[in-house]
């Protein structure tokens, strides 16, 4: 979508692993354990978002928009949208590339089920904060339709 709309894309993780000697994000947060880790993340957010810079497009990671320091920083850099994904959606995506996400990789399928319910029902009230909500975002032509929309309405 960024590439079409002619935005540039960063994605958080990517931009930790790049800065960090190419280690996965496994091993980042393997290494630093997770409070250094969550400083890290901030850390990287702010010096990438730290500017008046627009048309930009930017992934958080599951956990980035839950620290108050980041969620707070970027609503006021820029117009946060919150793609809601059915908590079983995220299940079939997460299954077969969760030993790429440090607190899921050694859940059987059972345990990731119940991490992600878990997670998912933590983080959503924090998630709620976004200046716009897609609700039961699965990726259809529809929802990114609407998740253009938003993007181009410029508020």
């Amino acid at each position: 979508m960024a590439e079409r709309l002619g935005y540039d894309f960063f994605d958080l993780d990517h931009l930790l692993e790049a800065e960090s000697n190419h280690q996965t994000i496994n091993e980042i947060y393997e290494n630093l354990g997770e409070e250094a880790f969550r400083k890290l993340e901030l850390d990287t957010l702010i010096k990438h978002t730290d500017n008046d810079r627009q048309n930009i497009i930017f992934s958080l990671g599951g956990g980035t928009f839950s620290n108050p320091i980041a969620r707070k920083w970027i609503l006021k850099k820029g117009k946060v949208i919150f793609l809601n994904v059915p908590v079983g959606v995220l299940f079939r995506r997460l299954i077969v590339k969760k030993t790429t996400r440090p607190l899921l990789r050694h859940l059987s399928a059972q345990e990731l089920l119940d991490k992600i319910t878990t997670l998912h029902a933590q983080r959503l009230p924090d998630y709620l904060e976004a200046h716009h909500v897609i609700p039961n975002f699965r990726g259809t032509v529809r929802d990114r339709i609407e998740l253009e929309q938003i993007i181009r309405s410029g508020v």
